[in-house]
């Protein structure tokens, strides 16, 4: 069944209006009302809808019920060293599959990559694909960018708990993951590392250092590997 985004406020009673690039892509796949479609508000919430009209100017589907909830009952929030070339979006899109709630770049001292961060349009499209083929009813949030300094406190104040891999070595996941609740900040540094002054910062705000192994992982590979092994451990793969 194809699976279409709409906005909450879109929403009156069982009734829809679905916008004109959703509207557009209906007109690509050949459907017609009385067809049954999906739609989600990319906030959790998915239904099963019937689609009445499509136009131009958009499309109106009445809803009929609601969809299965197969989202992750823990709440993953990557805060990911800013990669070069275009590895952020392959880390959004995989994160996306994976039922990560949001990724927040960062500046790390070793960050190679300095500037504006002009991806963002980009990658959250990105994201929107990624969540219709792996039919989420949440869609990644993508944050803006932020420095190591400032990561401390912003995982206080959204009261996560952290896990930060280090090539330096730590805990064990599997042992740290034990301790982990349903709120969890993964944070994953550049591809120069991550500095022992930033890690003792990490450690003031209660993140744990931990290792994923003797191998060296590049840091997109570390991203989607820790979260991946995160769903597993914390029960989410069942």
């Amino acid at each position: 069944m194809h699976r279409f985004f709409i906005e909450r406020e879109n929403i009156d009673g069982n009734n829809v209006f679905i916008d004109r690039e959703e509207a557009a892509h209906m007109k690509v796949l050949r459907l017609f009302p009385g067809d049954e479609i999906a739609l989600t508000d990319g906030c959790g919430k998915a239904y099963l809808a019937k689609l009445l009209s499509s136009g131009k100017d958009g499309a109106k589907a009445e809803i009929v019920g609601e969809l299965p909830d197969n989202e992750a009952s823990v709440n993953i929030h990557l805060y990911q060293g800013m990669p070069k070339s275009d590895k952020l979006e392959l880390i959004a899109q995989k994160l996306t599959e994976l039922g990560a709630v949001s990724i927040t770049p960062v500046y790390f001292e070793r960050s190679d990559v300095k500037g504006d961060f002009k991806k963002a349009d980009r990658i959250n499209k990105i994201v929107r694909e990624a969540a219709k083929q792996c039919k989420r009813a949440r869609v990644l949030t993508v944050n803006s960018p932020i420095s190591s300094k400032q990561l401390p406190d912003d995982i206080k104040s959204k009261g996560l708990a952290a896990v930060v891999p280090w090539e330096e070595g730590g805990l064990p996941l599997a042992g740290a993951a034990k301790g982990l609740s349903k709120d969890v900040a993964v944070i994953i540094g550049p591809e120069g590392g991550i500095t022992e002054n930033e890690i003792e910062l990490f450690k003031s705000a209660g993140a744990v250092p931990v290792t994923l192994g003797k191998r060296i992982l590049r840091t997109e590979t570390a991203a989607i590997a820790t979260v991946s092994a995160l769903m597993c451990l914390l029960g989410q793969w069942e």
